[in-house]
């Protein structure tokens, strides 16, 4: 083997360890809740979920995603999805969001970030 094609192989072969040794970033998504007046409202509940979806093929995809929190004294909910993340995966997720209060309930739509943390205020009355 040529000296050229040895430091060849052996770049790539420190490249490649060094990419698949890459430690994952975690996936989280957090839910602020607060009234028109700007109050935290802590203790209600937050559901994350997704819907299912047709492939290519006519095959219904269901998705596994289905968390509920309740908002902390500072009227947030965490969601951590790393563990639903894979490395190489492009993007993570888009996922309903519904905070619970009495009996209303408000809605609205969060792409969640693959590796950051995301962020979404929601106003309720």
């Amino acid at each position: 083997m040529s000296i050229k094609r040895s430091y060849f192989f052996i770049f790539a072969l420190i490249l490649t360890i060094f990419t698949s040794c890459r430690k994952e970033i975690d996936t989280v998504a957090v839910v602020n809740v607060v009234d028109i007046n700007t109050l935290v409202q802590p203790g209600l509940t937050v559901r994350m979920f997704g819907e299912a979806s047709t492939d290519n093929q006519g095959e219904v995809q269901e998705i596994a995603i289905d968390r509920v929190q309740t908002t902390d004294s500072n009227g947030k909910a965490e969601f951590n999805f790393t563990e639903d993340f894979e490395l190489g995966q492009a993007g993570f997720a888009v996922l309903n969001v519904e905070v619970t209060v009495g009996d209303s309930i408000y809605e609205t739509i969060m792409k969640v970030e693959a590796e950051e943390t995301t962020e979404e205020t929601i106003i309720v009355n």
